[in-house]
């Protein structure tokens, strides 16, 4: 396995930063019957299993402060996913490149806090047609817009609520609510309580999957 991430900070003033980073991975992992790995003769088992896998993600981030009280941020990620599978009578591979990008405004007080922005989430994946003939790429894209409040109702009890409205390009819209407080007992002790509505747009990303 190999991870380079190099990380890279501009400061414009006191208020003003610009931040940009690399993530990267490449691995090639094999496993199974020993022997077999080894190159070994042996008739007891053939099974072998080889994952290769490329991950190189981007992130950058621009921060800007009006003053104690306004915060203006927008940030942006691009990730790209290589990944191939080897196993006896069965191989699988494909990549997938999704990316998210975020711009908000933030504003303080007292007693309150809100923040407000717009994302945009994009998910795409590409199948190699190796020995399937049904591919399971796909293209999803989700814009959203959200807006959030943060409220010291006293300095026992703090209020956090949340609306978020997203369109999905597959699935449609989806209105999600949340709701959230935090009450401290004493200064050793505190409890929380909260609920919502959230949602996951189905892919062949998930753990059920990889197990067939």
């Amino acid at each position: 396995r190999f991870n380079l991430n190099p990380r890279f900070f501009y400061y414009f003033n006191e208020g003003t930063v610009l931040s940009a980073g690399l993530n990267t991975s490449f691995e090639k992992r094999e496993g199974g019957f020993i022997p077999k790995i080894l190159k070994e003769d042996n008739p007891q088992s053939n099974f072998t299993e080889v994952n290769q896998t490329g991950r190189v993600a981007s992130q950058l981030k621009f921060d800007h402060k009006y003053g104690e009280q306004s915060h203006f941020f927008i940030k942006n990620s691009v990730s790209v996913f290589d990944r191939e599978i080897t196993i006896p009578q069965y191989q699988f591979a494909g990549k997938q490149t999704a990316s998210f990008s975020e711009i908000g405004l933030a504003k303080y007080a007292e007693k309150t806090e809100w923040v407000g922005g717009l994302n945009l989430w994009t998910d795409q994946f590409s199948e190699k047609r190796l020995n399937t003939t049904n591919l399971r790429n796909y293209n999803l894209v989700t814009v959203g817009g959200f807006v959030q409040n943060v409220f010291s109702a006293s300095k026992k009890l703090t209020l956090e609520t949340g609306l978020r409205l997203d369109y999905q390009n597959e699935y449609g819209m989806f209105l999600l609510p949340r709701l959230s407080a935090l009450y401290h007992i004493n200064n050793d002790l505190s409890m929380r309580f909260g609920g919502g509505l959230g949602y996951k747009s189905p892919t062949i990303f998930a753990q059920e999957s990889e197990e067939v």
